[in-house]
């Protein structure tokens, strides 16, 4: 039989039939659980169901050529504010069947002090066969990406992206 119970300094603990701790809560409003935490579904913050995180991968074409991520201009946002995003993008050379990969971070405040940064980019910037970039035009922010070319046998650039601030 599970228990739910007040601890001595006014938590609450979740034990399971074997009497171990299954989830703590303290007064400083931190959740404890021992295990794994799955979720089907997340509330947005205007309360929303909304899809887990991770599902959404986007598929940019990789022809050398600068593509417009869903960011920013490209999703009608104005320059105003300050925003960081996580950038995942992978795609497979169908040649040889060996896989490129690129993370990195892209950050700018009210469009100035535009920033790419990537663990794994070099100094000519290349990170993975990929480039990531903003650039401003017209008077509107955009953030793109590029593979080093059609010869490498991609076709496809699998790109995730993850809004971390948006103020």
């Amino acid at each position: 039989m599970w228990r739910i119970a007040l601890t001595g300094d006014n938590g609450l603990e979740i034990r399971n039939g074997k009497d171990e701790p299954v989830m703590t809560a303290d007064r400083e409003k931190n959740v404890t659980v021992a295990g794994t935490v799955k979720a089907d579904r997340f509330l947005s913050d205007s309360g929303d169901e909304g899809d887990t995180p991770g599902t959404d991968v986007l598929k940019v074409k990789a022809n050398g050529y600068w593509q417009n991520l869903p960011v920013e201009a490209e999703a009608g946002q104005e320059i105003k504010g300050c925003r960081v995003y996580r950038i995942s993008a992978c795609y497979v050379n169908s040649l040889t069947r060996k896989y490129s990969t690129c993370e990195a971070i892209a950050s700018h405040s009210d469009g100035y002090g535009r920033k790419v940064r990537s663990p794994r980019s070099h100094w000519w910037g290349w990170s993975g066969h990929m480039k990531i970039r903003w650039r401003k035009t017209d008077g509107k922010l955009f953030l793109q990406i590029k593979s080093k070319g059609v010869q490498s046998g991609a076709e496809t650039i699998y790109c995730r992206i993850e809004t971390i601030w948006k103020i």
